[in-house]
């Protein structure tokens, strides 16, 4: 199917077809994997930040700040 025959040049547009659609296939298999890990990575992002941001109150409450 992806056999190019330059030398006369009949399947080249069947090769040119097949390629397209063997990309499309490609690029949206790479769009669903994205669109399925960018949700999970955002996630596990906003719950290190949650982390961090819990882990400063720990320790601003246990050692509060003298302000005089």
């Amino acid at each position: 199917m992806f056999k190019i025959a330059l030398a006369n040049g009949r399947n080249w547009d069947a090769n040119v077809t097949a390629l397209r659609l063997l990309s499309s296939v490609i690029m949206c298999f790479g769009a669903l994997c994205v669109a399925g890990v960018a949700p999970g990575a955002a996630q596990g992002l906003i719950r290190r930040d949650r982390q961090r941001d819990i882990a400063i109150d720990d320790i601003l409450y246990a050692h509060p700040i003298p302000l005089g």
